[in-house]
Formats: structure tokens, C-alpha cells, sequence
């Protein structure tokens, strides 16, 4: 069990870090710092590493970055252009819709983000339910999915998707 806070001894200097994707390494204690850092309503995908990490900070750990890791991750089942955009815009499956939804609206009610980081995520929640209810395809699986997520979301209703 860890009982306080330690830093995380490293051979290089790791800089903190603005957790994005989350990797936590605490030497041999990570399982437990994950045992009390995991948290119970969000357990599948999305927004769980963020969570963790702004988790972890609150309990007095550093998050850090280690500039010497390699992570193979995407973001997107596609991506598209959009005019007058000149980053690509990640397309989701219907699902992934769901989880996105619902995990946002858990990180802005969870008390873990900083009021503008809140605001920043309602304005892109707003902008992707628009793009993903408007502009990509399965609008009504999509829809559907998205209207449950904001649902189960403001319920506070987590886990799988049922």
C-alpha cells in the first residue's frame, strides 16, 4: 500500500506533465497506487487515463512525462477534413460516441478539472456531438448512442454500455 506520496526516481530529468495520455509508472507499487487511484464509474475506454492522472495529482503524486516511451495510440476509427480546419477531425463508430459522451460529461461534473478545462470540455462536447450527429455517417446508430451517453453521463450511470 502507499501510504504517501514519493517521486518517481529517474536516471534522465522527466518534466511534469499536462496529462494527455496517461502512463503511470511508480516502480513496483503501481498496482497499488492503481488499486486506489482507479476510478469505480468510469472503466471501459475514454477519458480514463486523463482521469487517472488528474487522480493521482490530486492524492499529491507528480505526473510526468517520459520522454524516452514510444506508444502506439489512435484516436479515431478515420479522420476527416474539414474546410476552413487545419486539424483533421478524429470519426468515431457510434459506440465510441457513447463512451466519449458519457466520460466527458463524468470528467466535468467529477471536481478533478480546473473550471476552464470544464468549459473546455463543454464547448467540445457541443462540437462533437454536432459533428458526429450532422456530418458522419450512422447519423441515427450515432445519435442514439450519443442521446444514451449524455443520458447515463448526467445519471452518473457508468461501466459498460448495456
Amino acid at each position: 500500500m502507499v501510504d504517501e506520496p514519493t517521486e518517481i526516481e529517474t536516471e534522465r530529468p522527466r518534466p511534469d506533465a499536462t496529462p494527455v495520455v496517461g502512463i503511470a509508472r511508480v516502480g513496483t507499487r503501481t498496482k497499488d497506487l492503481a488499486k486506489r487511484l482507479v476510478p469505480g464509474e468510469i472503466a471501459v475506454i475514454d477519458h480514463v487515463d486523463l482521469e487517472w492522472c488528474l487522480r493521482a495529482r490530486a492524492a499529491g503524486y507528480r505526473v510526468v512525462v517520459d520522454t524516452a516511451a514510444h506508444l502506439e495510440h489512435s484516436l479515431g476509427d478515420d479522420t476527416v477534413r474539414l474546410p476552413g480546419r487545419p486539424q483533421p477531425v478524429h470519426v468515431h463508430g457510434p459506440i465510441r460516441c457513447y463512451y466519449l459522451a458519457r466520460n466527458t460529461i463524468f470528467m466535468i461534473r467529477s471536481g478533478l478539472l480546473p473550471v476552464a478545462w470544464r468549459a473546455g470540455y463543454v464547448v467540445w462536447l457541443a462540437k462533437f456531438i454536432a459533428f458526429h450527429s450532422i456530418l458522419a455517417d450512422r447519423r441515427r446508430a450515432r445519435i442514439r448512442e450519443l442521446a444514451a451517453g449524455i443520458r447515463d453521463g448526467l445519471a452518473r450511470r457508468g461501466g459498460p454500455r448495456t
